[in-house]
């Protein structure tokens, strides 16, 4: 069995045993055309994680007296995603849930710091989580599971790892034991969660430079973050405002944006790294400190 994380051809090989061998021993005159069709349990010797792509791969063997001869081998063309609870101890202590993430999306690639609420970067987790516990009880308890979270900012640009105020939150799902039906099945819910980016130092954020957050999902109840799925932003350009516009001496401030003033930006020759780009003020929206009854 292989997985991927990401593209379709990158794929890693994972461990899984079969629960018998599948041999077929066919007499010494006898010959063998058309089709046959073999079947075996596939029996992962880890879980296997829900956030990761998995197909089958097949390989035929003939044994002779010289040895064994490859045959043919065969892969799913098209992978899949797998929801493997591992655990066969209807009483154990874990909360036995799966995560995987299925969204993650900037609010806005711009903000303006001084604004209140846009002291950071906002991405916007969504999630599915899976549970099928206590599958041996007469009937379905519920419990409120929390599911840790981790992130990384990724300068693309630079291929290096911004450093940020805060790296890790959880996110909070209320799941039942199972579903009751039979046979009895896991139960599913969706979960969305905040993920606020605030970089130590605001000159790490160069909207010349593209950016892309990375965020794990770990495994519910695991005394340390193991983990269960990873999504990624789409690599963008990232742009955090002062709310401060100078002209020579003259300070004023502003507190909202018309458009997107990434679109305007190109690239630089000054020493000093300046982009140069348009803000789009609206009427009003320009104050001059001090002066309560002027804007522009």
């Amino acid at each position: 069995m292989n997985k991927t994380t990401g593209g379709t051809d990158t794929f890693e090989e994972v461990t899984a045993g079969v629960s018998f061998p599948i041999v077929t021993v066919l007499p010494p005159s006898s010959s063998w055309t058309g089709s046959k069709t073999f079947s075996a349990t596939l029996q992962p010797t880890a879980r296997l994680l829900p956030g990761d792509v998995f197909r089958v791969r097949v390989t035929v063997e003939r044994q002779s007296a010289g040895g064994w001869t490859l045959l043919g081998t065969f892969t799913q063309s098209a992978g899949g995603t797998v929801w493997h609870f591992a655990s066969t101890n209807s009483t154990d202590v874990s909360p036995n849930v799966n995560v995987r993430l299925t969204t993650a999306a900037l609010n806005s690639q711009h903000i303006i710091r001084s604004v209140a609420g846009q002291g950071f970067f906002r991405c916007v987790i969504g999630g599915k989580a899976r549970r099928y516990d206590a599958f041996l009880a007469a009937s379905p308890g519920s419990a409120n599971v929390t599911i840790p979270l981790r992130w990384t900012l990724r300068d693309l640009s630079g291929n290096l790892d911004v450093p940020l105020v805060a790296t890790a939150g959880v996110a909070a799902a209320t799941l039942a034991d199972f579903a009751e039906a039979t046979p009895r099945t896991p139960v599913e819910t969706l979960f969305t969660a905040n993920v606020d980016v605030v970089p130590q130092n605001w000159a790490d954020i160069d909207p010349l430079r593209a950016y892309e957050l990375r965020v794990e999902a770990g495994h519910p109840g695991d005394a340390v973050f193991t983990l269960d799925s990873t999504r990624n932003t789409m690599p963008a350009n990232w742009l955090a405002l002062t709310g401060t516009l100078r002209f020579a001496n003259f300070v004023t401030t502003f507190d909202q944006l018309t458009g997107d003033p990434l679109a305007t930006l190109g690239g630089t020759t000054d020493p000093a790294a300046h982009a140069a780009g348009t803000l789009n003020i609206p009427t009003g929206h320009g104050l001059l400190p001090g002066h309560a009854g002027h804007t522009f």
